[in-house]
């Protein structure tokens, strides 16, 4: 199968790319949730990063960031989760799938075509089938604690232009 073709793929910015250091696993929440109160319908945000890395951490901070008013789990087994919030998100897990041609069941197409957010860890396998527009962030673990890269491509890098990581990473959060 082809990739998708996508009209919000053509990309207008080449990249813009942040960043920081979070010493544990609140500070990770707190960074999601920044970057989740700055998200746009549409936007499409890919998680990378080895088992317990911080992926589904960073989730949960992003799913708060979009006023969802539950907790959200990884969708490791289901596949995709639907929260609704600020945004609809469409929180995705494809660490489960073993080829490509198993993502043609998942109509992942409705999604990344729709007006909500989707997330999208283990995105590797289905990375011909996504769109240029996109926010990329990859977490490494470091000796005390991780390191979130972000790169956002086309029309997603207006979400990263401007955000000041560390005024936003310093935020409390009253968990409302």
């Amino acid at each position: 199968m082809s990739a998708i073709q996508n009209p919000k793929s053509k990309i207008q910015n080449p990249g813009v790319h942040r960043s920081v250091f979070a010493p544990d696993p609140l500070a990770t929440e707190r960074i999601g949730e920044s970057l989740g109160r700055r998200m746009e319908p549409g936007t499409l945000v890919l998680l990378f990063g080895n088992l317990g890395a911080g992926k589904t951490t960073f989730a949960h901070g992003l799913a708060r960031g979009l006023e969802i008013p539950t907790d959200i789990q990884s969708p490791t087994f289901a596949l995709i989760y639907e929260h609704k919030g600020r945004i609809p998100l469409a929180h995705m897990d494809f660490y489960r799938l073993n080829a490509p041609d198993e993502l043609d069941t998942l109509g992942i197409e409705e999604y990344l075509d729709g007006d909500g957010v989707t997330l999208i860890e283990w995105p590797e396998i289905a990375m011909d089938r996504m769109p240029e527009s996109r926010i990329e962030i990859r977490i490494t673990p470091e000796a005390m604690g991780r390191r979130l890269e972000f790169t956002a491509h086309g029309d997603a890098a207006t979400l990263l232009s401007g955000w000041n990581l560390e005024s936003d990473e310093s935020e409390s959060s009253t968990g409302e």
